[in-house]
């Protein structure tokens, strides 16, 4: 007999307990989104890496370029972030930043003045990118295929 009212007792308060747990678990997310708002990338929304891009590290900051290139089009923030970082003073930041705009095309046109300037860097890395970036970008690249 004991045993049966230690089953009951416990039977009695499981379904409540499971009931409120479930209860919490939808209640916290009632009403709001499964999926963060905004444009995610690497984990972090566009907002950390738009951040990043004026870290004091220049590693950093590269590491920002790149991401911000994979957001793309999706943020309207992220093209010209990536653009300005054609300006940075450091070679890595410069270097990451031609890639970037290499990588996202015709979509970042508005680099084709800068990029014309950075054929004549005193970083041969980023000289030798800023051709080919320029290329990607007016959509003329050999490895581009036709609009």
């Amino acid at each position: 007999m004991t045993a049966g009212r230690t089953a009951g007792r416990g039977s009695r308060w499981a379904v409540p307990a499971v009931v409120v747990i479930l209860a919490g678990l939808v209640g916290g997310c009632a009403g709001k989104p499964v999926d963060p708002p905004g444009v995610w990338v690497g984990g972090k929304p566009v907002e950390h890496w738009l951040e990043m891009i004026r870290a004091s590290e220049p590693n950093l900051r590269a590491a920002a370029v790149d991401r911000l290139a994979l957001v793309g089009g999706r943020d309207a923030r992220a093209v010209p972030a990536v653009i300005a970082a054609l300006d940075d003073a450091e070679a890595v930041v410069r270097s990451a930043a031609v890639a970037a705009v290499s990588r996202l095309g015709p979509a970042a046109g508005a680099a084709a003045p800068r990029l014309e300037r950075l054929q004549e860097d005193p970083d041969p890395l980023v000289r030798s990118r800023a051709g080919v970036a320029l290329a990607r970008v007016r959509g003329t690249a050999a490895d581009q295929p036709p609009p």
